[in-house]
């Protein structure tokens, strides 16, 4: 009797076992932050270190149209499209937002459109529908319509050039400094990192022909992993460009395959862990990072020339009353790739600009040049673009910044 009682109970409790196994996954994954100490925690950490930049930008006060075209392109209306320009073009995207919101703040200035035509009426016609255009732009910012004034300028015979056919497509803003003067703009650089993240996976069968992880930012998959091997425990670095994503999305998510040995796929649930951003370090300057209290200013020039127009003059003029004596001023000149026959034209060209501007301020002795190449690489595929490579760039170094050196 004893003997079957414990006959029957070995019977249950292996039963009782084997129900179990049927009950448990055969795999199962979790996810684990790594902190400094590669410690597990209940978030991937992403580290963030900052660095702001104060810069003076001028603002190149154009608006351009594809060839016959009137309708406002998306590089003005979703000027957020250009992040990864340079900071200039990234400003100057924001053209009309940026006159908007001067104008609302200064309610005494008025503003000029000025578009540029030939003499053939279908050209005038045309200027006044781009008028019409950032006319209607600007009053859907909140600008009073009385405040917005319009005109055709008559572009003189000779506008067949490349320069021409983008000057004809294009509408002047007009206006005091109170409103196409400079910006001061924060550019701002973030760099991330992390210690990583750790995979802790379990596996509930006797063995196995295969695992494979796939590691998601959203839809994206950042990592494939896998291996013929019950591995228990695996941790991974993640790039600074990885760790970038994962902070923007906010989770990072992961499934196991697991294969075994009849051929029989098995998938765990989609597991997730949250990201926690943590910023290390904020720092600011003024551009250039050697002057931390410079200033930069970019001045325009026309196409193929050298000449100070009256806007650049003005410029000039407001800017000589704000330099202190004794500041160290450095005057650079560029010039853009379709402006000259040649790279010595070109030299020339950006070295007479240079020294057009170092004349107006001659009483600073200042220091100038001409430079190959345009400024922070800007791109020259676009008019903005090419009107930020026709620049003369000004820094100033005041006095207590020269005396310390």
């Amino acid at each position: 009797m004893l003997f079957r009682l414990s006959t029957l109970s070995l019977t249950f409790l292996l039963l009782a076992v084997a129900l179990c196994k049927a009950q448990q996954p055969i795999a199962s994954i979790t996810l684990h932050g790594l902190d400094a100490g590669r410690n597990d925690h209940d978030s991937l950490l992403v580290l963030i270190n900052e660095l702001i930049t104060v810069r003076t930008v001028a603002l190149h006060p154009f608006i351009y149209f594809s060839e016959r075209g009137t309708f406002l392109q998306d590089r003005y209306r979703n000027w957020r499209i250009g992040t990864n320009e340079p900071l200039p073009l990234r400003l100057n995207r924001r053209l009309l937002d940026t006159v908007a919101a001067r104008m609302q703040s200064s309610p005494g200035e008025q503003i000029r459109l000025i578009a540029s035509a030939s003499r053939d009426p279908l050209s005038q016609q045309l200027a006044r529908n781009r008028c019409d255009t950032v006319r209607a732009a600007l009053v859907e910012r909140g600008v009073d319509n009385a405040r917005i004034a319009t005109s055709v300028t008559i572009v003189p015979p000779g506008s067949s050039s490349s320069s021409g056919r983008t000057t004809l497509r294009s509408v002047q803003l007009a206006g005091s400094p109170n409103l196409l003067g400079p910006m001061t703009a924060f550019d701002t650089l973030r760099s991330y990192s992390s210690a990583g993240v750790r995979y802790r996976m379990t596996f509930n069968v006797d063995s196995i022909r295969r695992w494979h992880l796939t590691g998601t930012i959203k839809d994206r998959t950042y990592r494939l992993l896998g291996s013929d091997i019950a591995q228990t425990v695996l941790s991974d670095n993640i790039p600074a460009g990885e760790a970038e994503r994962m902070a923007e999305a906010g989770e990072i998510g992961v499934t196991l395959e697991v294969t075994l040995p009849d051929s029989t796929l098995y998938t765990t649930a989609r597991e997730t862990l949250p990201v926690q951003t943590v910023v290390l370090s904020r720092r600011s300057f003024r551009f250039p990072p050697d002057e931390p209290t410079s200033v930069d200013h970019l001045l325009l020039f026309p196409a193929d020339s050298a000449t100070l127009t009256p806007a650049t003059l003005e410029a000039l003029a407001d800017l000589k009353q704000s330099i202190p004596q004794g500041s160290r001023v450095i005057v650079t000149g560029y010039s853009d790739s379709t402006e000259g026959t040649g790279d010595g034209a070109r030299r020339n060209l950006a070295l007479e600009r240079a020294r057009r501007v170092a004349e107006q301020l001659r009483s600073f002795n200042p220091v100038y040049d001409g430079a190959d190449g345009s400024p922070e690489g800007m791109p020259t595929g676009t008019p903005e673009g090419r009107a930020f490579t026709r620049v003369v760039r000004l820094i100033v170094a005041p006095p207590e910044t020269t005396e310390r050196r």
